[in-house]
């Protein structure tokens, strides 16, 4: 990690895990400090799959205060604006996320249906419309989809999502 760190010149860096048992999930987060290898800072979080959000919300904040990172009041209010998700959808987005990343057009293709099953589940998942969108315009950008076809869902899609969190348009998600 030292070659990592020195390379994108940094003093630390966050390590993590998750394990997911049936509804809950352990989230445990550390904070190195590159030079020396040494944890400055752990953290475990146990909560119920349906606080993902909120955890996830949670542990930047927690992030942001150890290494007193000046957080402004629209940043705070993002991180604290999540609402509860469907464990299910939540895990349906996270499948999408994943194959949308792998950057191929059939996974991209994959990741729109695991973004729907999201949806299935869950109708006002905003992040889910976000990944839709961003597939939808992959595959136009590509020549995948037709760019009328591609780029007109990839918008209805942004749309929808803004609608619900207006917030998207303004932070990172992945």
């Amino acid at each position: 990690m030292s070659e990592i760190a020195r390379e994108l010149r940094v003093d630390g860096a966050v390590e993590g895990s998750a394990l997911r048992v049936g509804d809950r999930v352990r989230i445990t987060v550390q904070l190195v400090d590159v030079a020396s290898d040494r944890s400055v800072w752990a953290r475990t979080y146990d909560r119920g799959l349906t606080d993902i959000l909120a955890l996830q919300s949670e542990v930047a904040r927690a992030i942001a205060d150890e290494i007193r990172i000046q957080v402004t009041p629209d940043e705070r209010a993002r991180l604290g604006h999540r609402s509860a998700v469907d464990p299910a959808a939540h895990v349906a987005y996270l499948q999408g996320l994943f194959l949308w990343n792998r950057f191929t057009g059939e996974t991209v293709k994959q990741a729109i249906q695991r973004y729907q099953e999201a949806l299935a589940i869950d109708p006002n998942y905003a992040a889910a419309y976000a990944g839709l969108a961003d597939s939808y315009i992959m595959l136009a950008n590509h020549h995948i989809l037709p760019p009328r076809e591609g780029y007109s869902l990839g918008r209805k899609a942004a749309e929808r999502g803004l609608s619900l969190d207006e917030s998207l348009g303004s932070s990172t998600r992945r």
